[in-house]
């Protein structure tokens, strides 16, 4: 659909109001800024039957009045509306960013405490494998030193290792 046929269908179904005027006259309730549009419901009384009198134009201004700033409360409203919802929107947005920056950092600590993890665990095998060489061969030193080690014939074999 186009914008012409959406006009059309406006005018179908409402009565543009355009004030082009910026100094037209108006009650101090009602504001008016220049090029300023309003839809109102049309009233079919007004198309067809308008006002043969001053007090029924008046009446029908103040009915017109009246619809006017009712709808004007209305627009205000949603756009007050739209606002919270579009803060409301933002707010959980970055409150989304924080958590995705907070799990990539936690993430980022993970993977440096695992590789410091896998270097401790290498650093102690191989301390641990140095400390039961130097124990086997503390315990080799005492059953030599006993006799022990002659019985059984590695003595040879042992002293080339020690």
């Amino acid at each position: 659909m186009n914008t012409e046929d959406i006009r059309n269908v406006l005018q179908n179904r409402l009565d543009l109001i355009t004030v082009p005027d910026p100094n037209f006259i108006c009650d101090e309730d009602i504001s008016v800024e220049r090029g300023e549009y309003v839809l109102v419901p049309r009233t079919p009384d007004l198309k067809h039957n308008p006002p043969s009198t001053l007090q029924e134009a008046t009446n029908q201004i103040e009915i017109l009045t009246k619809k006017l700033k009712k709808e004007r409360k209305i627009a205000r409203r949603n756009e007050l509306r739209a606002a919270a919802e579009s803060n409301k929107s933002e707010t959980c947005l970055r409150t989304i960013e924080d958590y995705k920056e907070e799990l990539d950092r936690t993430l980022d600590k993970k993977k440096s405490l695992e590789e410091k993890l896998v270097q401790n665990k290498s650093i102690t095998a191989k301390k641990m494998e140095f400390m039961l060489k130097l124990e086997e061969a503390h315990y080799l030193r005492t059953l030599k030193s006993e006799g022990t080690l002659s019985e059984l014939g590695v003595v040879n074999q042992i002293e080339t290792e020690l």
